[in-house]
């Protein structure tokens, strides 16, 4: 089987910590070409993995024939219309969370998923971790009998992204700590329930508290869910304290 050629969007953090070092390891994928908006570090991450074919111009790399999947590693307001550019196209796409920063963006790149019969995925990568599966067992075993509250926390103490970033630039992030690290507990705890969670009310708080910032970097968030379970997520950067490791999540039920 020949391996899947991946054009990478994007060339921050997570491109060169993560989504490159990991294709690189796979013999299953092969890196075939980089685009990005930025010139310099287009071509200095390029010449870092040796990778021959970069792209400024998003609807050149869509029309390439030799690229069979994308992952979208793009600021969040472009996960959306460059994801949709993609699909179209006929790639596979990765898109980095947030999915999108709207709901109606969201719908829009699942439409074009389905009508290009391609595969998109939201890389909440959470979902693989071994202990997330086990406690996903566990949920539907019935072990915990009726699961009624939930309390998630993805506080990130003493530091967050740099103040000049996109992340902290509401027309490019979308948002600010709850879009960035929250969104990880949002999904985790659809994941748990089998993605059938369906909302019914809605609270939330946002603030600055430690930053001033455009977006918040503090949010707590109250979900009641059909069946009567009740969510709680705290999400937040830079703060001085974490009661608990990013991530950590709590399921109260009535057996345990």
């Amino acid at each position: 089987m020949n391996p899947v050629r991946v054009g990478i969007l994007g060339t921050g953090g997570i491109v060169r910590a993560f989504h490159l070092p990991a294709l690189v390891a796979d013999p299953r994928a092969r890196p075939v070409a980089l685009g990005n908006l930025h010139p310099a570090s287009l071509e200095a991450l390029a010449r870092e993995y040796g990778i021959e074919k970069t792209y400024l111009d998003f609807e050149r790399l869509a029309r390439d024939p030799e690229i069979d999947a994308v992952v979208n590693a793009l600021p969040n307001f472009l996960h959306a219309p460059v994801s949709i550019l993609m699909l179209q196209a006929g790639k596979h796409v990765l898109c980095e969370k947030p999915m999108a920063t709207t709901a109606t963006e969201a719908r829009a790149m699942v439409a074009a998923a389905d009508a290009a019969g391609r595969t998109l995925m939201v890389a909440h990568v959470w979902r693989s971790h071994p202990q997330v599966r086990w406690l996903r067992d566990v949920v539907a075993s019935g072990r915990l009998g009726k699961v009624f509250k939930v309390k998630a926390h993805a506080v990130v103490a003493g530091r967050g992204p740099p103040l000049d970033s996109w992340f902290v630039q509401p027309e490019f992030a979308g948002g600010g700590a709850l879009a960035d690290v929250g969104i990880h507990s949002i999904d985790l705890i659809s994941f748990l329930f089998g993605d059938r969670l369906e909302p019914v009310n809605v609270s939330a708080r946002l603030g600055n508290y430690f930053q001033r910032l455009a977006v918040e970097d503090t949010a707590d968030v109250r979900v009641e869910f059909d069946g009567g379970l009740v969510a709680e997520i705290e999400a937040g950067w830079f703060h001085c304290h974490a009661q608990a490791p990013h991530g950590a999540i709590e399921l109260f039920g009535t057996e345990g």
